[in-house]
């Protein structure tokens, strides 16, 4: 017989991870509500879970309403990062010259502590919707720009051999061989 599950099998192997989840969940719940009561803490400290049901059932279309803001902030900030981490990343690994000027910046960036440079982006930005789109886009560049840049300077020399050898171009290489999914050849042995 294969290595492939029965459906029954797999049925029974999620219904253990599920309880498995519920257990520590319960837990977790547990833990909090004996450090809360245990602590004697201020609710404003550390609040029970029961504290925190009843705040979400007072204030909860409002919560609701700013967790919206919350998110627009961060897939801003989200795309943002991306956007320039992928240009700084490609630049970096394309040009020599860009790669001289730009690393140490990048260097810098991922040294200083952004939530230092807070109260600089509000004032510079005020406390409305682009300082925050700011500061999450400096978290997300520098991961975004080191793996990016990373990962077009592995690409396999072979591949681009045989991109030459095939007359692609600087942009069809870079779009189908140096930007294509990892998973495209994975196993090493498919391609």
């Amino acid at each position: 017989m294969g290595s492939a599950m029965r459906p029954k099998t797999m049925l029974a192997a999620g219904r253990g991870v599920a309880i498995q989840a519920f257990i520590s969940f319960a837990a977790v719940l547990t833990l909090w509500q004996a450090a809360a009561t245990g602590l004697a803490l201020p609710s404003f400290l550390l609040p029970s879970p029961a504290d925190v049901v009843a705040a979400y059932g007072a204030y909860g279309p409002r919560l609701l309403a700013e967790a919206g803001v919350t998110l627009l902030e961060t897939m801003l900030g989200l795309v943002a990062g991306i956007a320039f981490g992928m240009a700084a990343g490609f630049a970096v690994s394309t040009s020599s010259l860009a790669g001289r000027l730009l690393s140490p910046l990048l260097v810098v960036s991922q040294a200083l502590p952004v939530f230092a440079l807070a109260p600089l982006l509000v004032l510079w930005f005020g406390f409305g919707l682009a300082s925050k789109v700011v500061m999450t886009t400096l978290v997300i560049f520098f991961p975004v720009a080191s793996a990016f840049a990373d990962g077009l300077r592995r690409t396999p020399p072979h591949f681009l051999d045989l991109a030459r050898l095939t007359g692609a171009g600087r942009f069809r290489t870079l779009r189908l061989i140096r930007c294509s999914p990892p998973s495209a050849c994975w196993p090493p042995r498919r391609c």
